[in-house]
Order: structure tokens, then sequence, then C-alpha cells
């Protein structure tokens, strides 16, 4: 016959018991906890690197829009001063140390050799935008090179969104 102190005994969870279901069960929420903190840090990663491409791709499309309507653009480069989008043909642009960065207004075009720094123009968001100009290696006047750069920072560093394109004279 069993008596009544050692099924008291064995009736209930011991102490040990309780504290390795609490220590397993905190790890459980802490792994969720982590996941789900991770999935929305890439989720919010991804959506910035889509909206800084998207806005890389608008710069080259109104570029080529400036192109094709021949705009005027302000560029100076040093006695070579440039009028319209067309001129730009007739100036070498050498990639190593002069490249051009442009400031793409609405409609407009203003070049200059500027910092890269000052380049920069602030798309809001956290974005910034950065369009250089230089000549392809074959022909300065047969394409241009275009390469365009958003970038932006968060929590894991700055980042950045490139897109390059040759265009050529209409």
């Amino acid at each position: 016959m069993i008596s009544k102190d050692t099924k008291d005994r064995e009736s209930g969870q011991s102490l040990i018991e309780v504290l390795v279901a609490l220590v397993v069960a905190a790890l459980v929420i802490t792994a969720l906890i982590i996941t789900i903190l991770t999935g929305l840090k890439n989720s919010q990663f991804a959506q910035k690197q889509s909206q800084a491409t998207k806005y890389a791709q608008e710069a080259i499309d109104k570029i080529r829009g400036i192109r094709d309507r021949d705009v005027a653009v302000t560029a100076n480069f040093g006695s070579t001063s440039v009028a319209k989008f067309s001129d730009l043909w007739s100036v070498q642009i050498s990639a190593s140390t002069d490249s051009s960065y442009f400031t793409l207004g609405v409609g407009s075009l203003s070049l200059s050799q500027v910092p890269v720094a000052s380049s920069d123009v602030d798309l809001g968001d956290g974005l910034s935008r950065q369009i250089m100009f230089w000549d392809d290696a074959t022909s300065f006047a047969l394409q241009k090179q275009v390469t365009v750069k958003v970038k932006w920072t968060d929590s894991s560093g700055s980042h950045e969104s490139n897109l390059q394109t040759i265009i050529t004279p209409r």
C-alpha cells in the first residue's frame, strides 16, 4: 500500500521541471522574436532597394527624354560651354578624373564637375541620387555612359543601387 506522503510528492511537478519548461518556453519565444525582426528588417531593405532602383530608372528615362527633345543643358568644361544636350557629343569627358555629375531638375539637366558628396540630390525618405556622365571607351562623339547611383543608410549600414546605360546621339 502507498502511503499518503508518497502520493503527495508524486502528484505535483518539481521545481526543476517547472524551471526547465520556462527556459524552453523562453528560448522558443526568443527565437520567434528574432525571426520576426529579421523578416521585418529584410522586408524594409527590399522595399528601399526596390524604391532606389525605381528612382535610378526614372533618372535614366528622364535623361533619354532630355536627349530626345534636345533640351537646354547647363554645363561648362573649361573654355567649352554646352547649351543643349546635343552639344555634349562634341565634348570629351574622361571617366578617370573629371567625370561629370548631373543634377536632374524637372525637364532640365545641370552638369558640373564637383566632388561626389556635393552632387548627391536628396530624394526624401533617406534616399539620395547621384548621376555621373562620361565618355564610353570607344568614342566620345558616338556614345556616353550614364551611371545613376541611389544611396541610403539603414541600421545595417550604407547601401546603393546602381544602374548604368550607354546613350547615343539622336
